[in-house]
């Protein structure tokens, strides 16, 4: 088990990537083995800058769409263990 909070770990807060690059370093993983799922804009562009595939969870919160940042959307963690992706 790993545990990160950027509020609290001096890292930038999103879209810096930053946080998701240590992450991935300590647990010895590239970026394109790596897949961020979020539900913001602000998790898209982190994803992007990462270098790391997005898949939006989309659960009614914001008024933007995110389809055109992300390689699948889903609508709970669930989904994902039934969404195909290519």
């Amino acid at each position: 088990d790993f545990y990160l909070s950027i509020t609290s770990s001096g890292y930038k807060e999103k879209p810096d990537p930053s946080s998701l690059h240590f992450v991935m370093k300590t647990l010895l993983v590239l970026p394109e083995d790596t897949l961020y799922i979020g539900n913001s804009i602000e998790d898209a562009h982190l994803a992007k800058n990462a270098g790391v595939d997005f898949i939006h969870i989309d659960r009614n919160e914001y008024q933007f769409d995110l389809s055109e940042h992300a390689i699948a959307t889903i609508r709970s963690l669930d989904d994902l263990f039934q969404t195909k992706i290519d």
